[in-house]
């Protein structure tokens, strides 16, 4: 129920971000700055320390 549709909306906004930096970061979104991260219903340690290339920017993020 509720778990599902929160995961799922900061899921969604997590991607809009990554997926607008990817296009060309048109709003100049400072990528060191980013703290934003996806979130998931369970506990996976393998999930919570994650490396991303967006084109030649490289990014560490995770699951909350």
């Amino acid at each position: 129920g509720d778990f599902h549709a929160i995961t799922s909306a900061n899921n969604l906004l997590a991607a809009l971000i990554d997926n607008h930096i990817h296009q060309g970061n048109a709003l100049n979104i400072d990528i060191d700055q980013i703290s934003f991260r996806r979130c998931l219903d369970m506990n996976d340690r393998a999930l919570r320390n994650i490396e991303l290339q967006l084109d030649h920017h490289h990014r560490n993020t995770g699951f909350d």
